[in-house]
């Protein structure tokens, strides 16, 4: 089975918490994200969220992967993760559920595809 395509991009030009990738529906092929050193990041969870806006504490993300403190991480779908509302991406202080991280500590990047 061949990848799919992700010509779009979504990265957020300072440091921040999260970020609103694309407020319509659509396919997440890759997200990084590097913690900003300058700001002594913690281990944080990087939460992708089916969603056209930041949703609240407490939401359970569709898909996570872990970043240590002061590290880079990516994860790539081949083959897309499908979101039906918008994709939106955020670094959270907690593992399962939304905590948003408020220090403004991580460089965000989302390649996706519009549908």
């Amino acid at each position: 089975m061949a990848t799919t395509t992700f010509p779009r991009t979504a990265t957020n030009p300072a440091a921040d918490d999260s970020l609103v990738a694309l407020a319509a529906p659509g396919a997440v092929g890759e997200v990084s994200v590097s913690l900003d050193t300058s700001a002594g990041a913690s281990d944080r969870t990087v939460m992708i969220f089916d969603a056209a806006s930041l949703p609240a504490n407490g939401t359970v993300p569709k898909w996570r992967f872990p970043v240590a403190g002061a590290k880079a991480a990516s994860y790539s779908f081949p083959h897309g993760l499908d979101c039906n509302t918008g994709i939106v991406v955020a670094l959270s202080s907690t593992e399962d559920t939304l905590t948003v991280a408020t220090a403004n500590e991580g460089y965000l990047h989302v390649q996706y595809r519009e549908d």
